[in-house]
């Protein structure tokens, strides 16, 4: 009986494993249904079905060519290129994939790689004679070297051969371009056209060379027949809802976007929100994110449009309450932290920032985008070293991050490092080299550096490809440089203009009105400036602070107000009016101010700050130290706080040991800064170590001299016995303000040593 089971055993086996799918059949399965999903731009899903034909079959070629053409549609390059060059690791005479590697890289910058592209491409044709796409490719790669001859003779002989191959002529009209030939580009587009009546392609080649010739009514027409080939082609409806709103036809436009957002596959179901929200109808655009959002909850693309509309409408609190939701569900949502710690960052809750970013890094320890988070964090809490460490770190992981780079620029020409944010900026990769972003940035660096020629070149550059607000205001500061007053103000009015509530621009006009005596004028233009934009807390913050410092306290305090009212979430408006409140004598008012907001107000630490301000402006040494040890508690990095603790310590409550932790800590975190090494050099006069105070507060009065300093500087050489220089330092101080108390006491010491 055990011997009949054993054998029915067996048989079963048997059964079940001539049943069993091979890996080879299970790895063509996949291949199919990821051919399919590919075909109708699925790519997402294409991706997951071709990584299942790759595990089954790992020394297969074929799945990691379809993985790397599939992640080059979904925009990832570096993935692409890789699972290309894995499926030539595994099978180097793979033609596809040598084709398709050898296109990539004759696109790059890099004339050695473009050679490299004509060597593989050539091998691609001796392998494969008749295969249409390794001769446009290997003529484009002829192209990009210089080769125009040889390669348009190659794409004319191939498409004798091959007349409906659309490949060869893209590229052929890419060589008539090149030679500045548009009616010959045009003919081979109309030719390829007819022969692909079908695709949307030529239509769309045929409406780009439209554009060049200046013929908008062409670009449309084109556009047009593009759809009717293929309704659903979103280059085209991307392309057409341009051209209506840039010819002012909002409701055409507003139909075409429509389409766009209902194509099959989900891409781009927010465009027609985006498309009300940069009209400038934000409500109702966040309202059409809102309503996408509950029909789509796993879109993450779509919850990070919506959190950045909450942002920009200033609805934290409705971000907060979605990304909270996110995380209850999934605490390891990296993208949900990411943006919560950047509505931290803007709320001043620096702490719970600092908690999320690094809860990405432990699971993501390399991401370029955290490191440049955590340096906007750095720079949140006056950590300068670490905000360009942090910068760095950034850059090296992704070298492509344009923005981390553009921001270190900025903090490098922030710390008198013009030469060095210049030098970062032309070492950007060559594709960024040239756009708008980066010729800005290199603009500001040159600006000041007072390279005026290379600013001129610069600024032409930029306006060449459009005129934008940040572009008009550099070439204002231009002539202002060369005292060419009346181009100046005609180039910041256009800017103006083009951005009404750009508060930088309204700045440079009122200095370049201020360089021309016309204060009244310039009153008068941040008034009617204020009067546009009432509902910008940026416009005005700016009115309030100029008022401040011209004197007008009312105006000052209502445009404070309306900002307080336009973002009640936003601190500035408070530190505003309690600095009026200051400004004014009314310590007692600014100190109820400020006391209201640290205590109803989670990570108010600028204002802790400002209130220890207070306190020592009233004489309450002891009070202000508490101040900013309260501050330190959470930001262990702010120098102001740390500055101001050393510096108290030493001059006002005759504790100079306890205060150079403080000062050499501020001195490791801000080196160049002069109220620092001011504080640093005091503190080593107090403890009677002359010499080495003299070295910082030498430093601290050639890098911004004030009465004090210069005071300072003074005692200090008397106490060192050099009399010239006593006298000469004194004599700086005097000129600036002869009626501090340190004028005695400098005084006295120089009288010791006659």
């Amino acid at each position: 009986m055990c011997v009949i089971k054993r054998v029915l055993a067996f048989a079963l086996l048997t059964v079940l494993s001539g049943c069993a799918i091979s890996p080879e059949a299970k790895e063509a399965k996949y291949l199919k249904r990821g051919q399919k999903s590919f075909d109708a731009k699925s790519f997402s899903r294409a991706a997951v079905d071709f990584k299942n034909a790759a595990r089954q079959m790992p020394k297969h070629a074929e799945a990691y060519y379809r993985l790397g053409i599939t992640y080059l549609e979904l925009g990832d390059g570096p993935t692409g290129i890789g699972m290309l060059q894995k499926a030539l690791s595994i099978d180097s005479n793979h033609v596809p994939a040598k084709v398709k590697l050898s296109e990539v890289m004759a696109l790059s910058d890099s004339s050695d790689v473009v050679r490299e592209a004509e060597r593989m491409s050539r091998e691609a044709v001796t392998a494969a004679k008749d295969n249409a796409d390794a001769i446009a490719t290997l003529a484009l790669a002829e192209l990009r070297l210089g080769k125009e001859a040889n390669a348009e003779m190659e794409l004319r002989r191939t498409l004798a051969r091959f007349p409906a191959h659309f490949k060869s002529s893209t590229v052929l009209a890419t060589a008539l371009l090149a030679k500045g030939d548009l009616e010959g580009a045009e003919q081979v587009m109309k030719e390829a056209a007819v022969r692909n009546p079908s695709s949307a392609l030529p239509e769309l080649a045929l409406a780009r060379i439209a554009g060049l010739l200046s013929n908008p009514a062409g670009i449309e027409a084109h556009l047009r027949r593009a759809l009717q080939s293929e309704p659903e082609n979103d280059q085209a409806l991307l392309d057409l809802g341009a051209l209506q709103l840039q010819s002012g036809k909002k409701d055409e436009a507003a139909k075409t976007f429509q389409a766009l957002s209902k194509i099959a596959g989900g891409k781009h179901r927010s465009a027609y929100a985006l498309y009300l929200f940069n009209l400038g109808r934000k409500e109702a655009g966040t309202a059409e994110l809102e309503r996408l959002y509950r029909s789509y909850p796993s879109d993450r693309e779509m919850r990070t449009q919506l959190i950045a509309a909450y942002f920009s409408t200033g609805k934290l609190s409705l971000a907060e309450a979605v990304l909270n939701e996110v995380l209850k569900k999934n605490e390891e949502d990296v993208d949900a932290l990411e943006q919560r710690s950047q509505l931290e960052l803007k709320r001043g809750a620096y702490a719970q920032a600092a908690a999320d970013l690094n809860r990405v890094l432990r699971y993501q320890p390399d991401s370029a985008q955290v490191h440049f988070l955590l340096a906007r964090l750095n720079a949140s809490q006056g950590n300068l070293l670490n905000e360009k460490r942090e910068l760095n770190e950034a850059i090296a992981h992704d070298p492509s991050l344009l923005p981390a780079r553009i921001e270190l620029a900025q903090a490098l020409t922030r710390s008198g490092s013009a030469n060095a944010a210049l030098d970062l900026m032309e070492k950007a990769p060559p594709a960024q080299l040239r756009s708008m972003p980066a010729i800005v940035e290199r603009n500001w660096a040159l600006l000041h550096l007072h390279n005026l020629p290379e600013l001129r070149k610069g600024i032409d550059e930029g306006l060449a490809g459009g005129r934008a607000p940040e572009l008009l205001i550099q070439d204002a500061l231009y002539f202002a440089q060369l005292k060419d007053y009346k181009r100046a103000r005609i180039q910041i009015q256009e800017a103006l203009q083009r951005a009404p509530g750009d508060a930088r621009a309204l700045d440079v006009m009122v200095r370049l009105l201020t360089a021309q005596n016309e204060t009244a004028a310039a009153l008068q233009t941040v008034k009617a400036f204020v009067d546009k934009q009432p509902g910008s807390v940026e416009t005005q913050l700016y009115a309030g602070n100029y008022f401040m410092r011209a004197g007008y306290k009312e105006e000052a305090r209502s445009a404070f107000a309306q900002a307080k009212a336009a973002g009640p979430e936003i601190l500035a408006a408070d530190l505003s009016m309690a600095q009026l409140n200051v400004l004014e004598g009314n310590l007692n008012g600014a100190r109820k101010t400020l006391q209201y907001v640290v205590e109803r107000r989670a990570n108010a630490e600028d204002a802790r700050v400002l209130l220890g301000m207070v306190e020592e402006q009233s004489g309450e040494y002891a009070s202000a130290v508490s101040q900013f040890h309260k501050v330190l508690e959470t930001q262990p990095n702010n120098v102001i706080a740390l500055n101001n603790i050393a510096f108290r310590l030493a001059n006002n409550l005759n504790r100079a040991d306890e205060a150079l932790p403080y000062a050499q800590k501020a001195g490791e975190l801000a080196p160049d800064n002069p109220a620092v090494n001011d504080s640093m050099g005091w503190v080593f006069y107090q403890k009677g170590m002359y010499s080495n105070a003299l070295q910082y507060l030498r430093r601290a009065v050639g890098q911004h001299a004030t009465p004090t300093r210069e005071y300072h500087l003074a005692m200090t050489y008397a106490r060192l016995g050099n009399k010239s220089k006593a006298e000469q330092a004194l004599l700086a101080a005097e000129k600036l303000d002869p009626n501090l108390p340190e004028s005695q006491t400098a005084h006295r010491l120089l009288a010791q040593l006659r």
